[in-house]
This record gives C-alpha cells, structure tokens and sequence, in this order.
C-alpha cells in the first residue's frame, strides 16, 4: 500500500458563518481528488465557521478556568494551570480542547459541538461540488500519556469506518482471541504532516491519497 499526503493550500482565514465544505471544495479542484482519498481538516477552520469562538471577558487565566470548566464533562487532573479534562464529547485532553492557536487576538476557541456531523457536512457538500465522495476525518492536536510531544487525533469521522471490530480475532488467527476493537483513523492521524497541523493557518487540511481501501459508512 502506497500512502502521500498533500496539502490542500489557497484557504486562508475562516471567518464565523462561512460554508467550510465549499471552501475545501473549491481548493481541492486542482488536486483533482479520485475515489479512495481521504480529506483530513484540523478543526480550528471548522470551530472557526461553526462560531465557536469566544471573547476573552476579564483576566484571561480566570476566564479560560471557567471556560474549560463549562466544556467539560469532568476535571481528571489539575496540574498548574493545566486542566487535564474529559470533554463533553468524551475526549480525555488538555484543557478540554479549549485552545488560543490560531485565534484572533482576545479571542479562544472551543471544540466542534457535534465533530462527526460537522465532518458529514463537509464531505456532503464536497461530492455535491467535486463530485468525488470523499471521506473526511476532523483532528486536533493531543498530548497522550507517558508520550513527548503531540499527535493529532481524529475527533470527528465520516465516510469511513470509525471503529473496526477485533472482538474475537487475534494477531494469527482470525479465531477467538483477546483483541478489542480499534479506531481505524488513527492510522492517518500518525503520518507526520506538518503542513496539517494547525500551527500552520494557511494550509489546516491534507489529502491522503493512492492504494486506501476503504469501507464507507455515513
């Protein structure tokens, strides 16, 4: 299996309101995308459009507390000024995803409140536009436990399978075995893309292209 990733450049600043999947879809026509591609968002544009973005009120350390406190499902472990949180959406992460990259000055940004919707949306108005059903995948930047650095995570899926299903499998045989069940985006959140990591505004997506056998799922 062959795997490249590109970038899909000429998006520029998102602003509350705007159509993200017409805007992906216009910047993907000179990729010419085919099926069997996958298309990976970072969800800063996402949150952006979706209006989850909010001004900072006050002392900013103070707001954030409460802002992270009000997207959380609950607190795991306080560490400084970092709220280690399971958000409402289920995601274990730092500050429950509440985050100032990328933001417009005095401003912070939230998670998509509903990031597999968000995902189906865009991929509907892609095929709609290019005429290619591709699936979609929304990440973010995680830390994960007893790791250095970062990864990006998927949160949001549509169009592929999100969950495959090893209960009863094992690594030699397809028979009874101890094998749970696995997220199968997982495996494109670990290609080292920096051009897809939200650090970098001007270009916040990325295809993954060529030999992906997908099984799709709406």
């Amino acid at each position: 299996m062959t795997l490249s990733v590109h970038p899909v450049i000429g998006i520029g600043e998102v602003r509350p309101g705007e159509d993200v999947g017409e805007v992906l879809a216009v910047a993907l026509e000179s990729l010419h995308p085919k099926g069997g591609d996958v298309l990976v968002v970072t969800h800063k544009i996402v949150s952006k459009a979706e209006g989850r973005v909010v001004a900072i009120a006050g002392d900013e350390e103070e707001f954030k507390r409460a802002l992270v406190q009000a997207e959380s499902a609950r607190i795991v472990r306080r560490r400084g000024n970092l709220l280690i949180a399971e958000t409402k959406h289920g995601f274990i992460c730092a500050n429950a995803g509440v985050d100032r990259s990328n933001a417009l000055p005095g401003t912070m940004i939230l998670l998509p409140e509903d990031p597999d919707r968000s995902a189906h949306r865009i991929r509907i108005r892609i095929e709609r536009r290019v005429g290619v059903d591709l699936p979609v995948i929304i990440s973010d930047t995680f830390g994960r436990p007893w790791r250095r650095g970062l990864t990006d995570i998927a949160i949001g899926v549509s169009g592929l399978e999100a969950v495959i299903d090893l209960r009863g499998a094992s690594e030699d045989d397809p028979g009874p075995g101890q094998l749970d069940r696995i997220r199968s985006q997982s495996s494109y959140m670990q290609i080292p893309v920096s051009e897809a990591f939200d650090g970098v505004i001007v270009v916040p997506t990325a295809t993954i292209q060529e030999g992906i056998k997908l099984q799709a799922q709406a």
